[in-house]
């Protein structure tokens, strides 16, 4: 039950954000949704990956100081509920913009 709050909570803040980017440069929401939830799951993925090579650094610098080994590893991207929420919401505003934008496809 803890999950789905998080992920409530994700989709609810993630909303208001893109709403916010959308009433400061005058567009529709509609238009920036979907590639405004793109962005910033990119963001999310982007900073967790700085993270991990950071550590990455410290620890082989570390070993190269102490010869012990430092337990570098590859990059794993694991799904949290912020996670599903930001994956959910690029889902959810990618119809919201296809039915939108439906009679244009035509």
């Amino acid at each position: 039950m803890k999950n789905i709050y998080i992920i409530l909570v994700t989709l609810t803040i993630e909303t208001v954000i893109i709403w916010f980017a959308s009433f400061l440069l005058r567009w529709k929401f509609v238009d920036t949704i979907f590639l405004g939830s793109l962005l910033l799951f990119g963001i999310v993925y982007l900073f967790r990956l700085y993270i991990h090579q950071t550590n990455a650094t410290f620890n082989a610098n570390i070993a190269g100081w102490t010869w012990e080994e430092a337990g570098i590893g590859p990059f794993h991207f694991r799904v949290s509920p912020i996670i599903l929420g930001l994956i959910l919401f690029i889902v959810i505003s990618f119809f919201v913009t296809l039915i939108t934008y439906y009679s244009y496809f035509i």
